[in-house]
């Protein structure tokens, strides 16, 4: 397994990556492999191309043809824009719709439909595909014109239908690769929309905006206006008009420490560059500063520092626009972060809709915001207003939509097939923040069920037990209805464990505690074989058989398992060794598992609460400074780092006397 993250690098997957380099090599991949999903440069912000099983179409780099009378190329879906324009723009011919990078591959262009700066006249990527080839989850190839269905599930689809081979693409005739630009400054949001309403006939067309500016400046604007130059437009100093792009300048080999991008910066920035363009101005670029400007920097993303930033960016429709984005920069203040990168752009109506489609006829906003705690709950607002305001989140660009919000914008979704990403499996996810309790009647696991809802009011619990009834009654006594569902669980029998993780689809657990446990005495321990088996059974052979095929799920949201140990799997004593023997097991079994997840930064702990008021220890003298099971559970939520946890500083005294303890000493603790 690998660690990988797209541009944004956040989330990160630990994924196992493919490369093929021919057809029957991904047709065998695609075979033999579950949970997949096609990635090309890993560009796109979420988590869109992360999965499990990664298919890399870097491999996928053959140009099939070029039909340089007609203006139609054919290549594999994984060549970079970057090797495309090198190829055809020294004959004259230029992208039809490009994004703001050229370190994209054709066939991420075709499943995120991508939409550039010319979509309010040409409308979506999509729209100039003569063809493309599909490989289905079966191994079968399909030949796909954009009359057929599967084309259109495709184009946007965000490769849930299968990895795309090939494309062919109709071109667009250039004279030259320069760009003709108008820049024209605007006062607030409003005017930039009404700019670019009255230059709709420009062919491109995309302006940055300050999100920071307030009151009647709010979403003050450089509008940038772009056409083809024709040779008639151009210098003659400049020598050859077919220049195509050069190589980055720069090149970023270290992440800037996270402070750097912060509200007094960006202020800064904005004001520079606002106040650097005059009212209007025209001027002659190339094409890689027009549409490429961030491309200059190789590893630009590096200044937001290693946690990553998001890309959010949104659509309102047209009748909708101005107070939608309007909310939204209210709601940037509101929450008083900066994005240091913000544009806006108008979208036509040429463009699907159905399925996975984004852009509709509109105006859209693109926000990078650096990751720190305020950004989701202001992501959580945009969600609500973009669904208020019938609009759109950009599946390309995001990384943490609800399924609720998800449904909201894109109701027209098709069936589930073997190419899932993590961001399918999360926008199937009926809640975002799930805790799963094996062995949910205990005590402790109650008190810590009651903690964990009331600190996390978006909290939903499966409550994995064999006894439904005892669960009933918590649930109802506790009022939970809406937030704990039963699930039937029975950690002696191994044999249903795997049915039992298949029954959590849609459902992936973030936290999970495992709180099953049988303490008999030693007594019943000898007198009875069945009283040991199951002892085994529920304290360490079960929690062994279910956690290693919870870790081995497909779950990208998993971030931390909880044992509940006992403090006699310090050291055998006679009193108890029976028992403490299968803690001892667990604690030994969670410490090994935490070496292995720490790759997956999911954190695994192990709770010795030492002496406990329950029900599993009622038949038992126990101390005076035995803890009650809120106690532990609170300790529970609010230790989260370290492995071994006790509940208070008596129990971590004991258990290191015991554990430091001689053998003679030992043989007298009762």
């Amino acid at each position: 397994m690998k660690q990988v993250a797209n541009w944004g690098n956040y989330p990160v997957s630990y994924s196992t990556i493919f490369s093929p380099t021919n057809i029957e090599e991904l047709r065998t991949i695609v075979l033999e492999n579950k949970h997949l999903i096609a990635r090309g440069n890993g560009r796109c912000y979420g988590d869109s191309s992360l999965a499990k099983n990664i298919v890399s179409t870097l491999g996928l780099t053959k140009v099939i043809s070029f039909d340089k009378e007609n203006g139609t190329l054919a290549c594999e879906s994984g060549m970079l824009l970057k090797a495309i324009l090198e190829l055809i723009v020294p004959f004259g011919y230029f992208l039809p719709v490009t994004p703001g990078t050229k370190l994209i591959t054709l066939g991420g262009a075709f499943s995120s439909n991508i939409h550039g700066k010319n979509h309010h006249v040409d409308g979506c990527f999509s729209n100039f595909v003569n063809s493309i080839k599909l490989l289905d989850e079966f191994g079968n190839i399909h030949h796909l014109m954009p009359t057929d269905e599967l084309f259109k599930k495709t184009a946007g689809g965000m490769g849930k239908t299968g990895v795309i081979v090939s494309v062919e693409i109709q071109l667009k005739k250039i004279e030259t690769s320069y760009i003709k630009l108008r820049t024209i400054q605007a006062k607030n949001y409003a005017e930039v929309i009404q700019l670019m309403e009255s230059n709709k006939n420009s062919t491109y067309s995309v302006a940055w905006i300050d999100c920071l500016a307030s009151k009647k400046n709010m979403g003050r604007s450089v509008l940038l206006l772009g056409e083809h130059a024709t040779l008639d437009d151009l210098s003659t100093k400049i020598k050859n008009p077919l220049e195509v792009h050069k190589k980055a300048k720069f090149s970023l080999f270290f992440y800037f420490p996270s402070f750097v991008i912060n509200n007094f910066f960006v202020r800064i920035f904005n004001f520079l560059y606002y106040h650097k363009s005059i009212k209007s101005t025209n001027k002659i670029v190339h094409y890689d500063s027009y549409f490429f400007p961030l491309d200059i920097v190789n590893n630009w993303n590096r200044i937001y520092g290693k946690k990553g930033f998001l890309e959010y960016q949104m659509v309102f429709p047209k009748i909708n626009a101005e107070i939608g984005i309007k909310s939204a920069l209210e709601l940037l203040t509101k929450y008083n972060s900066a994005s240091f990168l913000s544009v806006i752009k108008a979208f036509g109506d040429k463009s699907p809709t159905d399925y996975l489609n984004y852009p509709i006829e509109g105006i859209t906003l693109g926000l990078d915001l650096k990751i720190s705690k305020r950004v989701w709950f202001l992501l959580d607002e945009l969600d609500e207003l973009v669904s208020k305001y019938n609009g759109k989140t950009y599946l390309a660009k995001d990384a943490r939509i609800n399924k609720n919000n998800f449904e909201k914008q894109y109701p027209l979704n098709f069936n589930n097939t073997n190419f899932q990403s993590h961001q399918m499996q999360r926008i199937s996810q009926l809640h975002q923040n799930i805790l799963l309790v094996l062995g949910a009647n205990s005590d402790i696991a109650k008190a810590y069920v009651l903690i964990y809802i009331s600190k996390n009011p978006t909290a939903y619990v499966l409550f994995a037990s064999r006894n439904q009834n005892e669960t009933d009654d918590f649930i109802q006594k506790n009022r939970l209805q809406e937030k704990v569902k039963f699930v039937y669980f029975d950690a002696e029998k191994l044999e249903s464990h795997a049915d039992f993780v298949n029954t959590l689809e849609g459902y992936k657990p973030t936290e999970i505690l495992y709180a099953a446990g049988y303490c008999p005495t030693n007594t019943e321990c000898f007198t009875s074989f069945e009283t040991t088996q199951r002892m085994v059974y529920v304290n360490y052979l079960g929690a062994m058989s279910i956690l290693n095929q919870l870790v081995e799920d497909d779950n990208p949201f998993l971030k931390r398992i909880v044992g509940i140990s006992s403090i006699a799997g310090v050291k055998g004593r006679k009193s108890n060794f029976m028992y403490g023997s299968t803690k001892s097991g667990l604690i030994a079994y969670l410490y090994g598992l935490s070496q292995k997840l720490k790759e997956r930064a999911i954190t695994v702990q192990s709770i010795a609460p030492g002496s406990v008021k329950t029900k599993m220890t009622s038949h038992l003298k126990l101390p005076f400074f035995a803890s009650s099971p809120e106690e532990v559970a609170n300790v529970i939520y609010s230790k989260r780092k370290q492995f071994q946890v006790y509940p208070s500083f008596i129990w971590r005294c004991i258990a290191m006397i015991v554990k430091l303890s001689p053998r003679f000493i030992v043989s007298k603790l009762e």
